[in-house]
Formats: C-alpha cells, sequence, structure tokens
C-alpha cells in the first residue's frame, strides 16, 4: 500500500553485505503471497465504477467537510461522463494527452479523475503545495496539455505554465469564489449534457496515471500505471483477510475521510477509488487543522480512516498546538486529549502507511482505542502501485507481513543474483500484476529497475522463517561505516525516543578513516536546550560503537518532508552539509 520504513529488531546486530556459506545459488527462495488468488477484471477503472454507481445512485458520494458541497453517486457518473467529453471537444484533447491535477481534496476531483480517465487521457497529479519551480518541472516532463486547479490556485498555476496560452480550467470551491477573466470554468463542462449514444471504448492497458515518485533520493520521475494497475490495486486489497472497507447497502454506508492528498497515488488508490469502488461516502477536507478533524468525526462519524504517522508541521508555543495542511498524523490521535473513545467509537479500523510508525506509538494507540479498532500497516511503492505488504495488528511488531494476493517476493543479495533464505539481509524484488508499466521518457532506468518482470525496489529487507517480512531501510540510504551497514531508520527511531528530541533525520557524511559515519539532523522540543553529552551517552547504551554519532548533531529549526511526511534527504544534504556540527 505504501512505503513503511520500520524499526530494527536488534538494535546491536552488525549489518554487513555478504553471502552466508548455506546459500546455494541454483536454489530459488522466490516467496509467493499466502492469501488465495484473485480474478483481476479486463476493465478500464472508469466502467467499472461508473456500473458500481448505478447501484445507490441516491447515496452521498463525496462531500467537503468543511463547506458541505456534496455529490451523490449518480451525479459523480453523470457529471463524469459529461466532463470526459466535453474536454476532448472543447480542448481538442485527443487519446494519451496529459493533464494534470493541481488540487486540494475537494469533491471534484473524484468527478475529473474519473472523467479524464473515461476520455482514454492520461493524468498526472501536482500538490498544491509545491514551489513554483517544481510544478513548472513537472509539468514540462509529463508534457501536460492542460491544467485543472481551483480559483484560488489559479494565478499561482499560471505562472507556473510553461506555455502562456496553456488551457487552465478551474473549479470554484466556494460561494464568494469568482472565474477569473479568460479562464476556463470547470462547471461549463461538468454542466454539458454528453452524447449518451456515443461509445468511448477503453482498454485495460492503456496508461491510466503518471504518478510521480517522491522524490526523496532525488527528482522525481513520472511512474506509469494502467488501467489495469488501478484495477489490481482494488481487487487485492478487497480480499477478505485484509479488506479494509465493507460493501455498501440500503442499511450501512462507509464513511472515510479523505485526509492523505489526492495529489498522491496513496491518496488516489486507497483512499479515492477504494472507497468509490465500495460505495463509501468520502469526506474531502482541503485545509486541514485539528477543529476540522474533531467536528468531522462529531458530524459524519468515520468507519475507516487513512493516515500517515507524520511529525506536525509546525508547532505553536509549549502547548504543542500542531497545524496540519494536508494530512492528518496518527500521532495527533493518540497524544491529543480531545481525541478520546467517545470521539473514536465509529471507527472501525485505520491504515497506517508512508512513514514509520514506532512500536511504542503502536502501543500507544492500542492503548488509547482499547484495542477495539483494528490497526493496520503496510509498505509500497509508487512503481508497485503502493500495494506491495498487508500487515495485520497480529503480526510480529516491525513487520510489514505478507505479500498482497497475486504477487511474488524475492531477497537477493546486494551486488549479485544470489536470492537468500530467510533471516538474511537484501534487496527486495517484487513481481506482480500490480508493477508499474515504467518510467515516462526514461527507458534506460526502466530496464535497470523492472529485471525480467521483477520490480528491483532498492530496499534492503529480509524475512523471518514465517515468510514475514521486515523493511531495512533504503539501499540508497544505508551508511557505510567500517564495512558496516547502518541503517538510518534504526537510530533515528532511537534518537526520538531521547526526551529533549522531537524529530530527527540521519545521514552519511564522509570520513577520512570510517569511509562514513552517521550524522543527526534533529529538532528539539519547544522550551528544551539539547544536552549532546547525554545524548551520546544514551546512544552508546542503545547502540553498537560503530553507529554512534560520530559524523556530529546539527539542531535544526525543521526538517525537510514531502507532502505525505517521509524525509527529503538529498534537499537536506544540500542545504545543511555545511551548517556549524556539534560534534560528539
Amino acid at each position: 500500500m505504501y512505503r513503511k520504513l520500520l524499526k530494527i529488531v536488534s538494535l546491536k546486530k552488525p549489518l554487513k553485505f555478504e553471502i552466508s556459506h548455506r546459500l546455494h545459488s541454483n536454489q530459488s527462495y522466490v516467496i509467493p503471497s499466502p492469501l488465495q488468488r484473485v480474478h483481476i477484471p479486463d476493465a478500464a477503472l472508469p466502467d467499472i465504477i461508473f456500473e458500481k454507481c448505478g447501484k445507490f445512485p441516491e447515496k452521498i458520494a463525496m462531500e467537503c467537510a468543511i463547506t458541505g458541497r456534496k455529490y451523490t453517486y449518480e451525479d459523480v457518473r453523470n457529471k463524469a461522463i459529461n466532463f470526459s467529453q466535453a474536454i476532448t471537444k472543447k480542448l481538442k484533447l485527443r487519446k494519451g494527452d496529459v493533464v494534470t491535477l493541481i488540487l486540494p481534496n475537494i469533491p471534484e476531483f473524484g468527478i475529473c479523475i474519473l472523467g479524464l480517465l473515461k476520455a482514454s487521457l492520461i493524468v498526472t497529479t501536482i500538490n498544491p503545495l509545491n514551489t513554483l519551480d517544481e510544478m513548472r518541472r513537472q509539468l514540462v516532463d509529463s508534457g501536460s496539455k492542460a491544467i485543472i486547479t481551483t480559483c484560488s490556485l489559479h494565478l499561482v498555476v499560471k505562472s507556473s505554465a510553461p506555455l502562456p496560452n496553456m488551457p487552465i480550467l478551474t473549479i470554484k470551491t466556494e460561494k464568494t469564489d469568482s472565474t477569473p477573466e479568460n479562464v476556463i470554468n470547470f462547471q461549463d463542462f461538468v454542466d454539458t449534457p454528453a452524447d449518451r449514444n456515443m461509445n468511448m471504448y477503453l482498454t485495460s492497458s492503456e496508461i491510466a496515471v503518471m504518478a510521480y515518485s517522491s522524490g526523496t533520493t532525488g527528482l522525481p520521475k513520472g511512474v506509469l500505471h494502467s488501467h489495469r494497475n488501478l484495477v489490481t490495486h482494488m481487487t487485492q486489497t478487497n480480499v477478505e483477510e485484509i479488506k479494509i472497507l465493507e460493501p455498501t447497502t440500503d442499511k450501512h454506508q462507509d464513511v472515510v475521510p479523505a485526509i492523505i492528498p489526492f495529489t498522491h497515488l496513496y491518496g488516489i488508490n486507497a483512499v479515492l477509488i477504494s472507497s468509490l469502488l465500495h460505495m463509501s461516502k468520502i469526506v474531502t477536507v482541503p485545509k486541514f487543522n485539528p477543529d476540522v478533524f474533531l467536528n468531522l468525526f462529531k458530524e459524519h462519524k468515520p468507519t475507516a480512516l487513512h493516515v500517515v504517522p507524520a511529525s506536525s508541521k509546525r508547532y505553536l508555543s509549549v502547548l504543542y498546538v500542531i497545524i496540519f495542511i494536508f494530512y492528518i498524523p496518527v500521532l495527533f490521535m493518540i497524544n491529543n486529549k480531545m481525541v478520546d473513545h467517545n470521539l473514536l467509537q465509529s471507527l472501525r479500523i485505520v491504515t497506517v502507511g508512508s512513514a514509520p510508525l514506532s512500536s511504542l506509538n503502536e502501543e500507544k494507540f492500542v492503548r488509547k482505542t482499547g484495542n477495539k479498532i483494528c490497526l493496520m500497516q503496510g509498505y509500497g511503492t509508487t512503481e508497485s502501485n503502493f500495494v506491495t505488504f498487508t500487515r495485520k495488528s497480529d503480526d510480529p511488531t516491525g513487520s510489514v507481513g505478507v505479500p498482497v494476493p497475486n504477487t511474488e517476493m524475492k531477497v537477493v543479495a546486494v551486488g549479485s543474483d544470489t536470492e537468500l533464505d530467510h533471516m538474511q539481509e537484501g534487496e527486495l524484488f517484487v513481481k506482480g500484476p500490480q508493477i508499474m508499466q515504467g518510467y515516462h521518457k526514461r527507458s534506460d532506468e526502466t530496464a535497470k529497475t523492472i529485471i525480467d518482470g521483477w520490480l528491483k525496489t532498492g530496499d534492503l529487507v529480509y524475512y523471518d522463517k514465517n515468510k514475514k517480512f521486515y523493511i531495512v531501510d533504503r539501499l540508497k540510504d544505508m551508511i557505510k561505516v567500517k564495512g558496516y551497514q547502518v541503517a538510518p531508520a534504526e537510530l533515528e527511531d532511537v534518537i526520538c525516543s531521547y526526551a529533549d528530541i522531537l524529530d530527527a533525520v540521519v545521514i552519511g557524511v564522509p570520513h577520512d578513516t570510517y569511509g562514513e559515519v552517521p550524522r543527526a539532523y534533529v529538532t528539539v522540543k519547544p522550551g528544551t536546550k539539547l544536552d549532546v553529552h547525554k545524548l551520546e551517552q544514551f546512544m552508546v547504551n542503545k547502540v553498537s560503537n560503530y553507529k554512534y554519532l560520530k559524523g556530529g548533531v546539527v539542531v535544526v529549526k525543521d526538517l525537510p518532508r514531502n507532502a505525505l511526511g517521509k524525509y527529503v534527504r538529498h534537499q537536506l544534504r544540500l542545504k545543511y552539509m555545511d551548517a556549524s556540527v556539534t560534534k560528539i
């Protein structure tokens, strides 16, 4: 479902890339999913969703948590079909053209994406929080032919457009919004009746989404997913053992807050598409704060919630009041006294993804909810369509669980093609119908990433004797100290357990003797002053000596994260490598 970097089980164990004498190069250690295989429909995504819409057309499909603007399933289907024909005719777009959505989480997002896909267009998305340069870079790289945004974002988006006459459709999200001059009104497109006799035939092999990788280790790349890839995701995650949502009936409809940004593939797949498939009620949150979260629970009584465990965007005073833009960390649910059992009593299940949820916070969540809410975690990448593993609450702490249906895994020794047995660390390779079609305009990188149908993930992993998998860290992020491999995620987890530390990122820095050594960039809690010597003693008692922070500790005001809360390490290196270092 989403990339998940979990704490290492053994903190004192040296990690070296070496092949055990017990390995045999001619022996296969491919691990299939223990879950029953599922049938993947050979159909395009909007056709499946539109068929579902006819079962309960009067049910609310999408509603804005702030304005109350809402659409029924009949509205979504009809307006999406209208939009699919209007945008191709009025903008003269052709099959395979790319359209970019630069939108917050609003009800119209579902209409846009279904309409564009029905028109055989390719959807790509940009987070509205991106800089102008980031927006322009993706618009150019994707070859986008048109943009859809809101009235409030129009001027910013127009400034980022690579061409002066690039069509920009605007959506009114507030009653006071006025459509800027010489722009295209989205409402005119969805209100233009479609020719129902026109059959727009789609195949499952067509490219549906160009999802850009998070860029945590380099510039984002366009990842191409077909309709079949998207349909595979919703089919794999709908099996009885791991399904999150229940089918809608006359008497039941799941309610799903849309807090994870739809501009990320995780939000599109796990929240938007899965909820529409089950005809759930999606409550969109375009701009988030704690009051909205609390009121949403009181008014809409959510039954399923997708969250990320990221730290806050910023803290105000010693009260640690958290201000959110697009996502709600599970830490807020755990630590805020106003989020109590009564508020959460409608909630049946919580899924956590994108960033680490420590075992300590997992235990806090269970204590707070009385173990009455199912907590699910998983792992995936943009390239694997954000579904690879699934983990249930009774799986071992630190594990990402087992492969989802129709998926195979193998762990390969780094630097060779030798497949590894259990409890031996190597690179994760994944094979399944959810794997991307390739990178946009990067055939060489595609060939290096997909080898004989296997996706080379770049993640260091191992599995136990019960074939439960554990993620160690990104191979590119691993720090090589005197030949040993040090996982930043492990050290970050330990550092963040120290009383004065608010957040931490660890990277490797050059060292004349050791090759590389760990350096920590930390933020401290308001009103505290970090005593690095006490932190040093704390680390001595927790980790092996080659994992000590010999590269120093740098106290910073903020740490670079992307919209889903994952560390952007290359930005950290560029921004802070010249910062003064407090040596330990």
